[in-house]
């Protein structure tokens, strides 16, 4: 739209210039004309942001419904608003409100100048309705059995100058009680402007919006026997009223039952009845403090006494979608951000928190325990020398919030309860996942300014994953449960480092899941997760947060699962093993994937480069492991060897080790032929057996230095068992990573080759005690591998870090 509206009816003038005096035209240069044509170029980008600046400065006007108010008064150019019909058609096509951006508070001077300078003295609730009922009667000459029009927000200000425009043009409605509930009072200069004095204003000075206390406050001040509930960002057809008619011996409510458009069924708290029935049941529940299930559960004492619910006809009335853009003037730069809780979940909340309370909300329970107001209005307009359309209104006592009275602790639990039930029901995330996901604040670890982690307390898993799954968030965002291996702390550690590579690329929320009952540990026992989170933020600067389960609960496929839960229906799953292809994840869907084995992630996935890399060097043990890595001592001159756990390498041990010995000598001869140095070796392995015995074998030799590293309290149990813990093979493997040469048997897990071309990276962040010549690119890496006419049992794959 800039481009056709700035460029080129420019680029259009200039055609029919030159081709109207082309003779007159003097030659010019051709360098310049392509200077001009580059700044030309340049500046459609500043045009285009110029452009978007204004548009955000205005208000556009919203398809909508409206008729001009018979026999009523022309409107001014203020509050002109053009004709609809009865089919929703746009009006006033291209029409804009100009909205002041920096709208002041009111002063109490200012009040009383609203006031025509009268002074606002204390009034009850019967003076304020006593004086409202001469206004109303003044301001119109047709009978009874009229309409109040009950509106309340907080700070809506923008869509409110639309919407109280259409509410004044509906024919029926007698009054409109407003109710500004803020600190602020945007919204009351808004309706003073555009309303008129049809509109009736109070307004609360209250920090925190309360719908339910708001509302019935409006409601308290009605005059007219029916009530007609909109919100700030409702539009009204005038003939609403004609076309949905209640008898006054009609025990009925209009309201919106159902709609397939989400935007149509935000008009869910719209409805009309009469005033008599809405203070029968005691109005809103005003212990329901936050946004939810108000409506239904209002609707819900509507039935108990007999009313008859009806449907509103849709044609009738419109809400406006929420555009942030609308609320810049409300933002500064000393303002933060909350998060804005999901509408689901606060239903789903707030539905359990009553089933908590034994007393339903009554009448009487308002009468005994609802909000009493003191309120203050003009004293002329009190005695009745004027209309009375603005009054103060301040708390005099508090009601106690649903999440109060139940207790903190079950308030907590009925949370995590209201964000499963979320998460299952509208993201169908399967139980048996939600239940391994924890609902207690974690612990994150952040960088200050001097580069120390700190550990700050934040929202915990459950909330993290409902608020990004949330479909009212607009992220789009789905889950990637993946599954990786624990056959050693190699697949563990690669399994890792590619579901984070996934979620990244992806755009993901991560959930890791060990293979059932293969081994009885937790990753938080190996893994650093939140140093971890934070250390991958400050090397790439991608934000993640990623979530342990214990274990992967669908031991067949998802299809048989879904027997039991139908969530697992819309699960998709994969098993990538050696996957040479792209991989591709459902968009729409939830994805589990089986990490078997490792595949060329480079090939596989389309990704930032190098980014898998990345993710393995932020890999950090727990702080216990790492103790133990320290105290093993330096490893920079130390030749490791790894041995699987095969019958193979079992029988020829001796033969395969004075192979690596000789190989060793001969590189130390080569480099340095004067001083022949005595090779340090450690030996590490997945079973104790087999790596005692290459110990033994080793220390009988003159030629070669044992090195032994420092054991975990829990390594005594693999003398016995044979097999090592994966805390035990993690810390072998931190250990490796920091040694000279590395030598590696076959028959190894082929992880070993992944971590080897990680290895470097890993050594430039995680290593910086090492020689700076052992922490170089990856030239410096040298391949001692000997594979050529042996048998597969001797083959050893060695790998060097020389010095430059």
């Amino acid at each position: 739209d800039a481009y056709a509206g700035f460029v080129a009816p420019a680029l259009g003038a200039g055609k029919r210039r030159s081709g109207a005096g082309m003779s007159a035209v003097p030659k010019v240069d051709r360098g310049l004309l392509q200077a001009l044509v580059v700044l030309l170029l340049l500046a459609v980008p500043f045009l285009i942001a110029k452009n978007a600046m204004l548009r955000r400065s205005t208000l556009h006007a919203a398809p909508v419904l409206l008729q001009p108010q018979a026999g009523g008064a022309p409107a001014d150019d203020a509050t002109a608003v053009a004709p609809g019909n009865h089919d929703l058609a746009a009006y006033g096509a291209g029409a804009k409100f100009e909205v002041d951006r920096t709208i002041p508070d009111l002063s109490e001077i200012e009040w009383r100048a609203i006031v025509h300078n009268a002074e606002l003295e204390p009034a009850s609730l019967e003076q304020i309705k006593a004086a409202r009922q001469r206004a109303v009667a003044a301001q119109s000459q047709s009978g009874g059995g009229g309409v109040t029009l009950i509106a309340a927000c907080a700070n809506h200000w923008m869509h409110l100058s639309l919407a109280i425009q259409s509410w004044r043009k509906v024919r029926g409605v007698r009054e409109i009680v407003f109710v500004d509930w803020s600190e602020a009072q945007h919204s009351t200069r808004v309706a003073r402007k555009f309303g008129g004095e049809q509109v009736f204003i109070v307004h609360v000075n209250a920090s925190e919006w309360v719908l339910s206390q708001a509302y019935n406050l409006a409601a308290a001040l009605a005059t007219q026997p029916r009530l007609l509930k909109v919100d700030c960002d409702t539009l009204l057809a005038d003939d609403v009223l004609e076309r949905h008619v209640l008898a006054d011996d009609q025990r009925a409510y209009y309201t919106v039952q159902w709609s397939e458009s989400q935007n149509e069924r935000r008009l869910r708290g719209v409805f009309l009845t009469h005033r008599e029935f809405f203070e029968a049941v005691g109005g809103y529940d005003e212990r329901i403090d936050s946004y939810g299930f108000e409506d239904v559960e209002l609707y819900k004492r509507f039935d108990n006494v007999g009313l008859v619910a009806l449907e509103f006809d849709l044609n009738t009335m419109h809400h406006m979608p929420f555009e942030e853009e609308h609320f810049d003037a409300l933002e500064s730069a000393n303002e933060t951000k909350s998060v804005v809780l999901s509408p689901t979940y606060l239903v789903r909340r707030n539905r359990l928190l009553l089933q908590k309370l034994a007393d339903p909300w009554s009448r009487a329970a308002a009468e005994a325990n609802g909000a009493k107001y003191a309120f203050r209005a003009a004293s002329h307009a009190l005695s009745g020398g004027e209309p009375l359309n603005i009054a103060l209104a301040e708390q005099t006592s508090r009601v106690q919030g649903l999440a109060e009275l139940v207790g903190k602790q079950t308030a907590l639990k009925i949370e995590a309860e209201a964000r499963r039930l979320m998460l299952h029901d509208d993201c169908f995330v399967p139980w048996d996942i939600l239940n391994q996901i924890s609902a207690e604040p974690r612990k994150m670890a952040a960088s200050d300014s001097g580069g120390a982690l700190l550990e700050n307390e934040i929202m915990s898993d459950l909330e993290y994953v409902a608020n990004a799954l949330d479909p009212a968030a607009g992220t789009e965002k789905r889950l990637l449960v993946a599954e990786i291996p624990t056959r050693d702390a190699f697949a563990m550690s690669v399994g890792l480092t590619w579901s984070i590579f996934l979620a990244v690329s992806r755009n993901r929320v991560l959930v890791v899941v060990l293979p059932k009952a293969e081994h009885n540990v937790q990753l938080e026992e190996l893994f650093d997760i939140e140093r971890t989170r934070a250390r991958l933020k400050s090397m790439v600067g991608i934000e993640l947060r990623f979530i342990f389960a214990h274990e992967w609960p669908c031991s067949s496929t998802v299809a048989d699962c879904a027997q039991f839960d139908h969530a697992y229906q819309t699960l998709h799953e994969m098993d990538l093993v050696n996957t040479p292809e792209l991989v591709v994840l459902e968009p729409t869907k939830n994805v589990v994937v089986h990490l078997r084995s490792i595949f060329d992630m480079q090939r596989s996935v389309e990704s930032i480069p190098k980014l898998e890399r990345h993710v393995y060097t932020a890999l950090l043990p727990t702080r216990e492991l790492l103790k133990v890595v320290r105290k093993s001592g330096d490893m920079s001159d130390v030749t490791a060897l790894y041995l699987s756990d095969v019958p193979e390498m079992w029988d020829n041990l001796e033969r395969w080790l004075i192979g690596v010995i000789e190989n060793t000598l001969r590189i130390l001869a080569s480099d340095n032929a004067d001083a022949l140095e005595k090779p340090k070796m450690l030996v590490t392995g997945a079973n104790h057996t087999t790596v005692s015995r290459a110990n033994a074998i080793l220390e009988q030799r003159n030629d070669v230095e044992v090195v032994q590293h420092q054991q975990l309290p829990q390594d005594g149990d693999a003398a016995a068992g044979g097999a090592y813990s994966l805390h035990h093979q993690l810390v072998e493997m931190q250990l490796l990573l920091r040694c000279k040469r590395l030598y590696f048997d076959d028959y190894v897990p082929l992880e070993w080759k992944v971590i080897i071309k990680y290895t470097l990276a890993w050594r430039k962040f995680n290593a910086p005690s090492l020689p700076n010549d052992m922490r170089r690119q990856y030239t410096n890496l040298i391949d001692r591998t000997r594979n050529i006419h042996v048998p597969r049992e001797m083959v050893f794959h060695g790998y060097e870090f020389r010095t430059w």
